[in-house]
């Protein structure tokens, strides 16, 4: 059995996971990694049925929310977390949304 928690915050394979940086999924550096170094779906024979409907769900949502509004996260720091089947924020998390 593995992390995904710990996998995914692995620094030899994630360089600064702490950090947001949406230039680590291009390509070039994809290439350098293991197969499961990013596994949000599971693997294998268990892996997700609805894994390539959720990646194309979230592309269309993402990008009509993010056309017409800008949200900022109220608190200050890193949100606990509450590790259950997935992992979560402990509390909701505050956000003001405001129109761009």
């Amino acid at each position: 059995m593995l992390s995904q928690w710990v996998t995914h915050h692995d620094e030899r394979w994630w360089p600064e996971p702490q950090r947001f940086d949406p230039g680590r999924w291009l390509a070039e550096p994809a290439v350098e990694r293991p197969r499961y170094a990013y596994f949000p779906f599971g693997g294998g024979a268990r892996s997700c049925i609805g894994e390539f409907f959720a990646r194309m769900e979230a592309t269309l949502i993402i990008a009509a929310v993010a056309r017409g509004w800008r949200m900022e996260v109220v608190a200050k720091g890193e949100p606990a977390l509450q590790p259950t089947i997935t992992l979560r924020p402990r509390n909701p998390l505050k956000v003001v949304v405001r129109k761009r």
